[in-house]
């Protein structure tokens, strides 16, 4: 059968025409951009609607009825005859973006059927989508373009009326076409956020309704910029004020937590127009963002801290240990790994362990067999100790009634000699001395880093008193344990340790070791806890209502911390933060997305 189509029209040329300049000054442009009306025309079979994040959704021709004619077949449906129109009005005022997506299905030929998008200005008619259709001389087979996205500056047409149409040409013939386009909207602004601890960054314009939410990892630190739209195509950050509502922790936070009320600190202390932000703990924070020039809207941003893909590239597998106990006390994830790698070493040991027979106000002779003598009569020191030789404090004394083999097994990395033998140290060799032990392992250095009682204890020696120098080392009660080599004395002393479920506090259950943190033993959740006692004994008013100018205020006061922990070593609060930056958290995520968390 003989198909006659008609070509009424193939005039489809859109000019783009400067916009006339009329040698006066104009009013500085003022406002937000607006869409004033929606108005469908033509031939009909025009449609539209809003959704509730004021995006416009529409389509134009009729689509209701399949094709079945076959190719270059005989009519087989209803279609109008001409064009079915959308009309957009916009009030540009100080101009934005005009984004939106757009898509074409049609039965016919791109000769007679076709869709056209295009702006008209005061100066002209611009093309957006000229002609669209299926291109072969034939009709009769479904062809498509997918959902296309489109983004036009306005910004050239500030203070001006513009129309955005969309039509879709239809030849009457039964063989229907249809455009449609959705998530149209103008933006004036965007925000751009990017990550300071990673390459991160993202843009994306305020009236994106992915612009709502921002994602950023914990112990992250990012900073954010609000931005103008330029005429030429590029942006110009604006100056604005960022204000903090109140946060809610995702998780339930430490009595003792550092920055309970802030799941995000900010930083008074910009760069540029942008302003700085660090998460402390999982959950969400309000942000709202005005504008000094009244002319752009403010924004209204949540800030939302999930935890990070990982912290580092190297033992991540740690990383489900310490995050949340960071979440929890407000510590930077990042200065718990630096902290753990300078305390038990670069292979990261959860069975690291320290004999400290000479520290001063924690060491076997300072306290524990000399000095206070706490393993004589004070709990629990007198239940986990090892069995005493006669000495002049105190006659031969029966080994804990609590002591356990792990207490005792951790010495084995030291050696003790005689008659030119020497063996590691094991459960079967009692009542060694502590001097023997100093004396037959030098590697561990205690003459060195604790000079002051070991030159004691050699004066001792030398006049042979032996009061001082002879005594059973006390290798469980005067030592360190773990990922953060807590002391069992400061464990115990200072923080009144309850030690593992059902109660028992023996030393050994301070090692970092699956079957200790199965039952919540360890020393990462001790040794972070004395970090938050510190820092609330010294810094009460920075970690309840932190005012930093910048991140060099937090560490400060971490350097703090590290000092009051480890107050033996030189520079160990600066060793600490250097490693720290080997740890920075990754975001695993966009930071601008529909979804958040891992």
């Amino acid at each position: 059968m003989f198909r006659w189509k008609c070509l009424f029209l193939v005039s489809s040329l859109l000019l783009s025409v400067p916009i006339a300049s009329h040698g006066q000054s104009q009013p500085p442009p003022t406002g937000t951009p607006k869409i004033t009306s929606v108005t469908p025309g033509g031939v009909g079979y025009a449609i539209n609607s809003t959704d509730s994040n004021n995006y416009i959704t529409g389509a134009v021709g009729q689509w209701d009825t399949a094709y079945t004619g076959g190719v270059d077949g005989p009519p087989t449906g209803n279609e109008p005859s001409g064009a079915s129109t959308l009309t957009v009005d916009i009030d540009v005022n100080a101009g934005g973006k005009l984004q939106f997506n757009y898509a074409y299905q049609t039965y016919d030929g791109g000769t007679w059927d076709w869709y056209d998008i295009s702006l008209v200005t005061p100066g002209g008619t611009v093309p957006i989508v000229q002609q669209l259709g299926y291109p072969v001389h034939e009709w009769g087979v479904y062809w498509q373009v997918p959902s296309t996205p489109v983004s036009i500056d306005l910004t050239q047409y500030k203070s001006q009326h513009v129309q955005l149409v969309f039509s879709c040409q239809q030849d009457g013939y039964g063989d229907q076409s249809q455009g449609t386009f959705d998530g149209l909207h103008i933006t004036s602004t965007e925000l751009t956020a990017k990550m300071l601890t990673s390459d991160d960054h993202q843009s994306i314009g305020t009236g994106d309704s992915h612009a709502s939410n921002a994602y950023f990892p914990l112990g992250g630190i990012f900073e954010i910029v609000l931005q103008k739209y330029d005429s030429n195509g590029t942006t110009t950050d604006l100056s604005a004020t960022f204000n903090l509502d109140s946060g809610t922790p995702a998780a339930q936070l430490d009595s003792q937590a550092l920055f309970p009320s802030n799941v995000v600190m900010k930083y008074d202390q910009k760069d540029g127009q942008a302003t700085v932000f660090e998460a402390s703990h999982t959950g969400t924070h309000p942000l709202t963002i005005t504008p000094d020039d009244s002319n752009y809207q403010p924004v209204n941003l949540t800030l939302n801290v999930t935890m990070p893909q990982a912290l580092g590239t190297a033992h991540t597998d740690i990383d489900t240990l310490i995050l949340p106990i960071a979440d929890r006390k407000g510590i930077p994830p990042q200065y718990i790994k630096a902290q753990i790698e300078q305390e038990s070493g670069s292979r990261f040991n959860p069975r690291a362990y320290r004999y400290e027979p000479l520290s001063g106000g924690v060491g076997d002779f300072s306290v524990i067999s000399r000095g206070a003598d706490l393993r004589a009569t004070t709990d629990p020191y007198a239940s986990k100790r090892l069995a005493t030789a006669n000495d002049c404090k105190d006659n031969a004394l029966a080994a804990g009634a609590t002591l356990i083999d792990a207490d005792i097994a951790p010495r084995s990395i030291y050696q003790i000699c005689s008659g030119g033998s020497c063996h590691a140290l094991s459960s079967s060799d009692s009542l060694v001395s502590g001097w023997d032990i100093i004396q037959n392992n030098p590697t561990a250095r205690w003459s060195v880093v604790n000079r002051a009682a070991y030159n004691t204890m050699k004066t001792a020696v030398d006049k042979g008193d032996t009061c001082n120098y002879v005594w059973t080392a006390q290798t469980s009660l005067s030592a360190s344990y773990g990922y953060l080599q807590m002391l069992y004395l400061t464990a115990i002393g200072s923080l009144h340790w309850t030690g593992i479920d059902g109660g028992a506090n023996n030393p050994s259950y301070l090692l970092d070791t699956p079957d200790n943190l199965a039952v919540h033993g360890g020393s990462t959740e001790v040794g972070t806890t004395y970090i938050e006692t510190i820092l609330r004994r010294s810094h009460s008013a920075d970690v309840n209502n932190p005012q930093f100018d910048s991140e060099n205020d937090l560490e400060d006061i971490f350097r703090d911390g590290w000092t009051g922990y480890n107050r033996y070593l030189s520079g160990y609060a600066d060793l600490v933060l250097a490693k720290s930056y080997h740890w920075l958290p990754s975001i695993g995520q966009s930071i601008f997305t529909t979804t958040g968390g891992n």
